[in-house]
């Protein structure tokens, strides 16, 4: 069935196997999800679904893209625009160009006032 599928898209490049059709809806879903940082618990608790379905969707999906960690998976949701690179956000902020953020141009931290309480 597969075979007759990629021969009938062949000719229709809106049809064309892209990473994103390759995977269902609630495998997309999971993909942003995880990507954003979330845990299987929380992915799950998210979606009302178990932490065992979200690592068999995880697992499924990471299948069907070649991915092997986690951080592949992440650079895939990087490339898809389905997450944004944290230093993107601030560089916009700042009027910066697309360069890296130096340590001048992140705010300063100041000490809280009063004492420091001592973790010993």
């Amino acid at each position: 069935m597969h075979l007759i599928n990629d021969f009938l898209r062949r000719g229709d490049p809106k049809k064309a196997a892209t990473p994103w059709n390759k995977l269902t809806a609630r495998e997309r879903s999971i993909l942003k999800l995880v990507a954003e940082g979330r845990t299987n618990r929380k992915t799950g608790e998210f979606l009302n679904i178990s932490a065992k379905t979200v690592e068999k969707h995880r697992a499924n999906l990471m299948h069907k893209l070649g991915l092997r960690n986690a951080a592949e998976l992440i650079l895939m949701a990087l490339d898809m625009g389905l997450i944004e690179r944290a230093g993107n956000t601030s560089n916009a902020v700042n009027g910066a160009a697309d360069g890296p953020v130096l340590a001048s141009d992140m705010p300063s931290k100041k000490p809280p006032d009063g004492p420091v309480m001592s973790l010993e």
